[in-house]
């Protein structure tokens, strides 16, 4: 299918026009507003050339132009609500989870629809979209889900600088567009330009040098070269227009815009474990069921499943752990391992020996000599050796 039929059959839905595909031709009945801008109140549109029975949407056609100057005055600012879906997400997994408050929200797109026209010896036309967020970052996968989109009435203006950036990647898109237009029309104007020299030349070497009765011969000569002279600047002429007329100017216009809607729920909770404390939030994408948990403080992750440390971390599973000496929940960050037994511990429970190796309780023993805290791996039969030298 086109996109100008695809064009054609979304005016007329949008519109309220009735629409009915037959021989590859669009027979449209158009509602009085329509009909009123139109003049008619019945179309066929054709998307083939040279079709006597429709008329032709395309660039530049005459009911094309007829569709672009209805939106130029309709629809500039429309708003349209993604509908809901699925149903919210469920409470986390965690130790104490208890629901302090929940909202429907709604995400605010902006999309934008650009007219870009490109003009010298022949004319282009390009549509362009961008949609922005709340936070102007570009999302192109907004637009074709609005297409399913039901009204929601009124909507909001975009900020001033959401329109400046829309323009300016609208304008950044037609600079993209250009180079291959300019090369095209700067090769038709070198053809044309071969074709007028070559014409010209051969028009200039065949004037002839004709004696009129009473004519002298150099005055022959010089009415030859006049000749010459005015073809010379004819082709000048004919160049030079040529030139302008190759110019290529391109015209930068917003023709509409939307707003579109998605609708989202958050739910706030408080997890506690004892004195232990924290409170997180879980969105939920009400149309497409995404489901937004908080973020492991570790790894990242989010998975929906967390314990909370002793210093209110929030951690997955696999990165929480318990200390083996007084049982807390930590980090598995946070904890170290005996280097006799490998039993995990937290700072409190393990401490350096005199040589530096991380130990527990039960593998560490005070040195007879010196009183420093030693490991089985620094231990000597009579103590650190310190008292014998």
């Amino acid at each position: 299918m086109s996109a100008f039929r695809t064009f054609s059959e979304r005016f007329c839905a949008t519109f309220g026009a009735e629409a009915e595909a037959r021989e590859g031709r669009l027979h449209v009945t158009l509602p009085p507003d329509l009909a009123a801008h139109f003049g008619r109140a019945q179309l066929v549109l054709g998307f083939t050339p040279h079709d006597p029975h429709g008329e032709l949407v395309a660039y530049g056609s005459q009911v094309f132009e007829e569709m672009m100057a209805y939106l130029g005055g309709h629809g500039r600012l429309a708003a349209v609500g993604l509908p809901v879906r699925h149903a919210p997400a469920p409470p986390p997994s965690a130790p104490g989870c208890e629901l302090l408050a929940e909202e429907a929200v709604a995400e605010r797109f902006q999309v934008f629809n650009f007219q870009l026209a490109f003009m010298c010896d022949e004319r282009v036309e390009r549509l362009f979209s961008v949609c922005l967020d709340e936070h102007g970052r570009e999302r192109p996968e907004i637009p074709p889900l609005a297409a399913g989109g039901e009204d929601q009435g009124a909507a909001v203006a975009p900020a001033p600088s959401a329109v400046r950036a829309a323009e300016d990647k609208a304008v950044a898109a037609a600079e993209a567009w250009v180079g291959p237009l300019e090369t095209a029309a700067l090769a038709r104007l070198e053809g044309i330009g071969a074709r007028l020299v070559a014409f010209y030349e051969a028009q200039m070497r065949e004037v002839p040098v004709r004696r009129r009765r009473g004519q002298s011969e150099e005055e022959a000569v010089a009415e030859s070269e006049e000749l010459r002279w005015q073809l010379r600047r004819e082709l000048e002429r004919k160049l030079r227009d040529e030139t302008a007329r190759h110019q290529l100017r391109v015209q930068v216009r917003r023709i509409s815009q939307a707003q579109v809607e998605r609708p989202r729920h958050v739910a706030r909770y408080r997890l506690a474990r004892g004195v232990v404390a924290r409170e997180v939030a879980v969105t939920t994408d009400l149309h497409d069921g995404t489901i937004f948990w908080p973020a492991c403080d570790r790894c990242g992750s989010a998975k929906g499943t967390y314990g909370l440390c002793e210093e209110s971390h929030l951690a997955c599973p696999a990165c929480l752990g318990a200390c083996a000496g007084c049982g807390t929940e930590r980090c598995q960050v946070e904890l170290a391992a005996c280097e006799s037994c490998q039993a995990l511990g937290c700072p409190a429970c393990r401490t350096p020996c005199a040589g530096g190796h991380l130990g527990c309780a039960a593998h560490l023993a005070a040195c007879p000599g010196c009183g420093q805290a030693l490991c089985p791996r620094c231990e000597r039969p009579h103590g650190c050796g310190l008292d014998s030298a």
